[in-house]
């Protein structure tokens, strides 16, 4: 919806997500760094939290060429939020039984390195593609799988962007999937994910 309305909210992250409990919905908070078409930002440089940024925009090319941001930028960030919820281990019971000390040092560890402006690129990269070694908390295996699900789709994009570079086109001529096009993927595996027992126990909250 904001979107569609103009807006571009720019700093999506896990801090900035809050939950209404008198009308149960999320609250996207914090418009400090937002962008509105048609107004003039009131600096001229945007920064984010870099460990919810999309990787599409943290890459080397990226910061270099400063591309404009898309709708499915915002989305991964939202995505990469419900993510760190799954992965985020604490000292209050919610560490699966079967994971042994080394274990949870180590995932304690890739935390640490993905907070970290210096080393959350190479890190997030890193989860997506030996995601099988990362836990997530107690009950929280299905939300995991839905979001790895959603950033392999999402990011399917950015893959397309680099292959377009390396084959030598300009990014002025990627065709760059429409927000639409990107919201109705997101709504296809929502909808799947809705239809399993977990998803239908979520809803009934």
């Amino acid at each position: 919806m904001l979107w569609k309305g103009g807006i571009e909210h720019g700093d999506i992250s896990f801090m900035n997500l809050m939950w209404d409990p008198v009308l149960r919905v999320g609250v996207l908070n914090d418009f400090d760094l937002a962008h509105i078409d048609d107004i003039e930002s009131r600096g001229t440089r945007r920064t984010a939290t870099i460990a919810f940024t999309s990787l599409g925009l943290l890459s080397p090319d990226a910061i270099i060429d400063r591309p404009k941001r898309l709708y499915w930028h915002d989305a991964e960030s939202l995505v990469w939020s419900l993510a760190w919820v799954c992965l985020c281990l604490d000292v209050y019971g919610n560490i699966p039984a079967d994971m042994t000390r080394e274990w949870v040092v180590s995932q304690l560890l890739l935390l640490q390195k993905w907070k970290n402006p210096n080393s959350s690129f190479e890190t997030r990269t890193s989860i997506l593609a030996f995601r099988s070694q990362c836990k997530p908390i107690k009950g929280f295996d299905p939300l995991w799988r839905l979001a790895t699900k959603l950033l392999t789709r999402i990011l399917k994009m950015y893959d397309a962007r680099v292959v377009h570079v390396q084959e030598g086109g300009a990014l002025d001529n990627f065709n760059e999937p429409t927000p639409e096009a990107t919201h109705q993927d997101i709504v296809v595996i929502l909808n799947s994910f809705e239809r399993t027992n977990f998803g239908a126990l979520l809803l009934s909250y």
